[in-house]
């Protein structure tokens, strides 16, 4: 893929809806999102909640939150780095999270 300045520069807002499924579905969603605001607390990106929706029992029907890096849109000083083992250490927020789209089922096994 051709690099893009955006992969090292700009910040992303996460969406997550939970689908058909009610409960189940909106637990799901809701630990998906505890993954992801996981994973960029990880690397050192600050986290804030646009819009989270609620259910009763801790799920969530819905989700916003902007990632954005705390040195003003880059990560890591930007551009890749040869001599590091991990090809992801070097992108920003939209970089990282760019191909996480897509719908995800969960089935129940008997």
């Amino acid at each position: 893929l051709p690099r893009d300045e955006d992969d090292y520069n700009a910040d992303a807002v996460l969406e997550i809806r939970a689908g058909t499924g009610g409960e189940e579905a909106a637990l799901f969603a809701g630990e998906l999102l505890e993954a992801y605001m996981k994973i960029a607390k990880s690397r050192g990106w600050k986290v804030e909640e646009l819009n989270v929706s609620k259910t009763d029992i801790g799920g969530i029907k819905e989700a916003a939150v902007s990632i954005g890096s705390n040195s003003g849109g880059s990560y890591g000083g930007g551009g890749f780095d040869a001599d590091n083992d991990d090809p992801l250490a070097s992108l920003g927020p939209c970089g990282y999270f760019r191909f996480e789209s897509g719908v995800h089922r969960v089935q129940r096994v008997p």
